[in-house]
């Protein structure tokens, strides 16, 4: 744009703003300018703005300020005036040894950071979770996975929903196992989500867990993750199973002081499923393991005779080994079939169509319970009859217990050396737990499965 600069020496008038031509106007004080550009159909007078010329007192360049517009038409737009007052705030800084432009820079991008700290400490649980789930969906293995994931964040997590991430304590994460779940109060029930429905419960706290820690990672928190399976946060968890007294005739798992008892009544019953609910209770197994179990995972005559569940069979989908207890590698002795036959299923069920033996279904183990009139129990809740009477009766460590019952580890350095150290801890303790489940007494009635009815 070809602009001329007026040479007028007074200072401009408010009519002047209104009808000067195109070109560099001063107002002769303060280094303020009126520009006016060339005239428009849309503009006929030209569009008008108001600049400020000042050296930099730090760089010593000439540099101009644009202020804002001079159309009085716009939104925003200054008068003479106030042209004149907002170049007045300039030129001081400019005394003060201040570069505006740049001042103004640093402001911008103080406030900037200053809404993305308000932003981040306004950012609840819901929304945040919300986010995590939508960018993480490319990573589950399956539909049914993701629909989990946002079940159990919707129907169990909303205590947390509304408060601000980086408020989130431990505390609030008790909050969420202390309630009462639909189905529970359906039956009349009191339970708290952590005992009532515990497995729910555990990958519930390993989501809440996984969302909490990529909030830190992005800024939303300082600190520890309150979800973290801690040893304290262990211990308070553990206390909400007798928190609120079960319900009569909803009871998940057996009291460990009456396992013994327990025990001792399976061991005289006859059938492939009595022991596989055996070999579930010594291993601290989940049922799925146990009645897909094959003969070539077994180990029985190492120095540590295992048990390895390959990572296709596993919860976690990683590798999963099992040390076994004496009592456990003599039930699997007494089972054994013929040599040529030891490469298939260890609890077989009924032979499918082509002859090939098929696992025994979950209601197989269920059943066995019914007939010793214990519906009161599932086969899952032996894993939690293990995990208390653990935790209660014994000094092994937190670590230790945790390893046992297959449960995931996050952190990968402490996960890589569990992995090498853990197999005789734990040796140990799954031959403390077989004696404590079969004290010694009278030999007691085991029919082998090759013989049973």
């Amino acid at each position: 744009m070809n602009t001329t600069r007026s040479r007028n020496r007074r200072p401009l008038t408010a009519r002047e703003v209104e009808t000067l031509g195109s070109g560099e106007h001063s107002d002769n004080r303060n280094g303020l300018y009126l520009t006016v550009g060339q005239p428009t159909k849309g503009n006929p007078i030209g569009a008008r703005s108001w600049t400020v010329r000042f050296t930099s007192p730090t760089t010593k360049k000439r540099r101009v300020m644009g202020v804002g517009s001079a159309d009085k038409e716009k939104a925003g737009s200054l008068s003479l005036l106030e042209a004149r007052e907002r170049a007045e705030d300039i030129m001081r800084q400019v005394r003060a040894g201040i570069d505006p432009i740049e001042a103004e820079k640093a402001a911008a991008v103080a406030q900037q950071v200053q809404q993305e700290e308000q932003a981040k400490a306004s950012m609840t649980f819901g929304d945040y979770a919300d986010k995590v789930l939508a960018d993480i969906k490319r990573q589950f293995k399956n539909t049914k996975h993701q629909k989990q994931w946002e079940m159990t964040l919707r129907d169990y997590a909303k205590p947390l929903s509304g408060i601000p991430l980086a408020d989130i304590t431990q505390d609030d994460i008790l909050t969420v196992f202390k309630q009462v779940p639909k189905s529970e109060a359906k039956r009349g029930g009191s339970r708290v989500l952590w005992a009532a429905v515990p497995e729910t419960a555990r990958r519930l706290r390993g989501r809440l867990e996984d969302i909490l820690a990529h909030a830190k990672a992005d800024g939303y928190r300082t600190g520890e993750n309150p979800a973290a399976l801690s040893k304290d946060l262990s211990v308070r968890l553990d206390r909400l199973n007798d928190s609120v007294k079960p319900s009569k005739g909803h009871f998940a798992r057996l009291d460990h002081d009456k396992l013994p008892a327990f025990m001792t009544a399976l061991r005289a019953r006859e059938g492939t499923a009595a022991r596989a609910l055996e070999l579930l209770i010594l291993t601290a197994a989940r049922s799925g393991e146990v009645r897909g179990a094959v003969w070539a995972e077994f180990d029985l005559d190492a120095a540590i005779p295992t048990w390895t569940m390959p990572a296709e069979r596993t919860k976690s989908a990683r590798e999963h080994i099992v040390p076994l207890s004496t009592q456990a590698v003599e039930l699997l002795r007494r089972t054994q079939p013929d040599p040529d036959q030891r490469h298939g299923l260890v609890f077989p069920g009924k032979p499918a169509a082509k002859g090939e033996s098929r696992p025994l279904s979950d209601m197989t183990l269920t059943a066995v319970l019914r007939r010793m009139k214990r519906a009161d129990i599932t086969a899952h809740g032996f894993r939690s009859t293990f995990r208390d009477w653990a935790g209660d009766e014994t000094e092994f460590t937190h670590e230790t217990i945790e390893a046992s019952l297959a449960h995931v580890i996050r952190d990968k350095t402490v996960a890589a050396y569990r992995r090498n150290t853990a197999i005789k801890k734990r040796a140990a303790l799954m031959s403390a737990w077989a004696e404590f489940c079969l004290p010694p007494s009278k030999p007691a009635n085991v029919v082998p499965i090759a013989l049973a009815a």
